[in-house]
C-alpha cells in the first residue's frame, strides 16, 4: 500500500462490502401534462458498508470516531484506555477493490471515496453463542472532497476488461508492443521483429 494508507484487514464474508447509492429526485410538472416534463436530481449519495473483523487501531478509531494517534499503551500491561469524546467523524479516503475471474480474464472493479465519513455503526454482540466473531460494522458516506471537486471515483480495469473493451462499447486500444528483436550486424542490413499483444 502507498505510504499513509492502511488496510482494515479481514472483513466478514457473509456481509461482503456493500456499495450503496441513494438518489433523491424531484419531478417538474407542467400545466396540461400528466407526467413530469423534467426530473431534477436533488441529491446523489454513495455509501459503502462492511464489517471489519480485525480489532486494530484503525477499526477502533473509525468505528468509535476517535483519534487514537496520541494514546500510549500502559507501560507494563500494554492496556489501551481512553474516554469517549464527542468528535466529528474524520473524513478519510477509502478504496475498495473487487476482482472477478483470473489470469487473462481478470477484471478489477474499484470505488474510491475521496472523503468518506462514518455515518452509522452497527451493534457489537458479546456472546459465547455460536454467532460469529466480534466485528466492527461501518457505514461510510462519500462526501465531496474540495480539492477533487467530487465524492467518488470509479475504476474498471485488468486484462479481462481490456480484452472486452470493444464488446462493451468502448473504443479499441492500439496493440501493445511486448518485444522487439533485431537480427543482423551493426553495419549490415537486418530484420526487426516485433511481438505485439492485442
Amino acid at each position: 500500500l502507498p505510504e499513509d494508507w492502511f488496510d482494515y484487514g479481514l472483513c466478514l464474508k457473509g456481509d461482503g462490502i456493500t456499495w450503496g447509492r441513494d438518489q433523491n429526485q424531484s419531478g417538474i410538472e407542467a400545466i396540461g401534462y400528466r407526467d413530469p416534463v423534467r426530473i431534477d436530481v436533488i441529491t446523489d449519495n454513495f455509501s459503502m458498508q462492511f464489517t471489519a473483523l480485525e480489532t486494530n487501531r484503525h477499526t477502533i478509531e473509525t468505528s468509535l470516531m476517535q483519534d487514537l494517534s496520541t494514546i500510549e499503551p500502559a507501560a507494563i500491561t500494554g492496556e489501551v484506555a481512553f474516554d469517549q469524546r464527542i468528535n466529528k467523524p474524520p473524513a478519510q479516503r477509502l478504496l475498495t477493490i473487487a476482482r472477478d475471474g483470473s489470469g487473462d480474464d481478470t477484471v478489477y472493479i474499484a470505488r474510491q471515496f475521496y472523503a468518506g465519513q462514518v455515518s452509522e455503526t452497527g451493534e457489537q454482540v458479546l456472546s459465547d453463542a455460536d454467532n460469529g466473531a466480534l466485528g466492527w460494522q461501518l457505514n461510510v458516506q462519500g462526501l465531496v472532497d474540495s480539492p477533487a471537486g467530487v465524492a467518488v471515483r470509479h475504476y474498471f480495469g485488468g486484462p479481462g476488461w481490456r480484452k472486452r473493451l470493444v464488446d462493451m462499447g468502448f473504443p479499441a486500444l492500439l496493440p501493445i508492443i511486448k518485444d522487439v528483436n533485431f537480427s543482423g550486424g551493426p553495419f549490415t542490413a537486418g530484420t526487426w521483429t516485433y511481438t505485439v499483444d492485442g
